[in-house]
């Protein structure tokens, strides 16, 4: 299982000037290593959380037989208005498919039309019909491209006041994250009591 981020599609949840106010700097010297800042305390918000704090667009490849196997034929058929395990689609909150799963077989590719997506758990998972599993000979996997993330000016508060929470520690030890690219260190527990809550944790 494999997943890729396509695009970034919203806007940074922190703005320039907030981030400023909110660290007290008065001067432009460093306007672009505070917005570098932003987007990695997002990123690190996002890898902790498992959410698209922003709307963005992923895809997700995975073996076809697996996914077949994990789908509910009666969540699939209506029987049931809840599915049981899935393919969960990790980044929340799910916002919708860019279009039809894709089937790749050593023969060629197929769109698929016989799944269902439950959306009723935090996390999104999407179930194949068996008529994708006819449409298998030997290995093959399904890709799906789909859109996760808030949209602009409805993240919740306490998400982005966790962002603003890393980006002051980013920009505390600015010196040590310059010769590290990417680090964000530890989480104090300030920062945890605000986004654990919002924690979309994986079973599937």
């Amino acid at each position: 299982m494999a997943l890729k981020k396509i695009a970034v599609l919203g806007e940074e949840p922190i703005g320039l000037e907030l981030a400023k106010a909110y660290l007290r700097v008065e001067h432009d010297n460093e306007d672009g290593l505070i917005e570098s800042f932003i987007s990695t305390a997002r990123a690190s918000v996002e890898a902790y959380t498992s959410r698209a704090l922003i709307k963005q667009k992923w895809q997700l490849t995975l073996n076809a037989g697996y996914a077949v196997a994990r789908s509910d034929e009666a969540y699939l058929t209506g029987r049931k208005s809840r599915g049981e395990q899935g393919i969960e689609l990790p980044r929340s909150p799910f916002v919708e498919l860019c279009s039809d799963p894709v089937l790749h077989t050593e023969y060629g590719e197929k769109s698929l039309k016989d799944f269902r997506v439950d959306t009723a758990a935090r996390a999104a998972h999407i179930h194949f019909g068996p008529s994708a599993q006819s449409l298998l000979h030997g290995t093959g996997s399904i890709q799906i491209e789909f859109i996760a993330g808030y949209d602009d000016g409805k993240l919740p508060e306490p998400l982005k006041q966790g962002v603003l929470m890393v980006l002051a520690q980013l920009y505390e030890n600015r010196i040590a994250v310059n010769d590290n690219p990417g680090m964000t260190g530890e989480f104090h527990q300030g920062i945890l009591t605000l986004i654990k809550p919002y924690q979309v944790k994986r079973l599937a």
